[in-house]
Formats: structure tokens, sequence, C-alpha cells
């Protein structure tokens, strides 16, 4: 069983992981719309549409799972989306293209995109590990104020971490076209 301390500092992370997903997609639609063309995993007449659902559906997963609406749902599908997208990312990885940028929505330097690697592939794998957690049974017990401290240190232990997981993916992509350039 999970406890409700655990389920609460998945459900804000993924909440608020996804509503700046959403929030990066849609502030910069065209870049995104380019981005999902460059898989070369949907028809030209999808792009479009596509490019506009997913950040709808991340937005509505992101509020679900801040305001606790059917939280084992909510995992699945989230699941199911980071399992779509890490296919797209193995399916380009297998072809050869890794200069596309994932589309992540993650923070980094202006102008370097986020390349596609296996590196990325083992994080959405965690992500889903997380998600899917997140749909198991949770034990009932009173929340203590230590509870709410906790909270509050691993939300902020998650964020530095997924930070510095993502720094390190990008310099590694730095490195291979640094590493490229002098061969």
């Amino acid at each position: 069983m999970l406890d409700p301390l655990a389920l609460n500092i998945i459900s804000v992370g993924f909440g608020l992981l996804l509503l700046l997903a959403a929030v990066h997609k849609l502030s910069s639609l065209r870049k995104f719309r380019s981005t999902l063309a460059a898989y070369e995993l949907l028809p030209e007449m999808l792009i479009s549409p596509v490019s506009i659902l997913l950040p709808i559906i991340e937005t509505l997963l992101g509020v679900a799972w801040l305001l606790a609406i059917q939280p084992v749902f909510v995992a699945l599908a989230s699941a199911v989306l980071l399992a779509g997208y890490t296919s797209g990312i193995i399916i380009n990885l297998l072809r050869g293209r890794i200069h596309i940028d994932c589309g992540c929505g993650t923070v980094r330097n202006a102008g370097s995109d986020q390349q596609l690697s296996w590196g990325l592939v083992l994080r959405n794998s965690l992500l889903i590990t997380a998600a899917l957690t997140a749909s198991l049974p949770v034990r009932e017990r009173a929340t203590e104020w230590v509870d709410y401290v906790t909270l509050v240190a691993g939300l902020l232990a998650i964020v530095l971490l997924y930070g510095a997981a993502n720094q390190l993916l990008n310099n590694e992509a730095a490195i291979g076209t640094w590493r490229n350039r002098r061969d």
C-alpha cells in the first residue's frame, strides 16, 4: 500500500510537470507543431490538431493530479501519455534521428533544444513508473504537520533532481555535438 504522503508528492509533482509542459507547448505552438512534425510519426493532416490536443490533455491531467480527481484513472492516463511520448523517442532513436528537439517542455538555456537520447527514455521510464505507483491503493492515516514539511522538502528534492537530470541530458547532447565537430 502507498503512503498518502508519497501519493501527494507524486500528485503535486506530476501536476506541476504536466502544467509546465502544456504551457511550454501552448506558448510556442508553432515550434511545437514543427517538433511534432519532425518526429515523422503522424500524417501531415494530423499534425495541427494533435499539436493542440496534446497540451490540452496535459493541462487536464495536470489539473486532475493537483485536485485529486479520479487519481487512479489520471495516473494510468499519464503513464499512457508518457509511454506514447517515449515510443516516439525510441522509434526516432532507432531510425538514427537524434537531432530532434524532444518537445518535452523542460526549462533550458535559450536556443538549446533537448535532443533525443536514451537518457530521455530512461527518464520517461522512471516517470511512467512513478505514475503507475500512484495508482496503487493508499493506506489510510492521519496527516500530521511533519507531512507538510516532508511534502515541501520532497517536492524540492524532486525538482532539483529532475532539473539536474535534464541538465545532464543537455550536457550530453552538447558534448556529443562538440565531439562531432572535432572529428
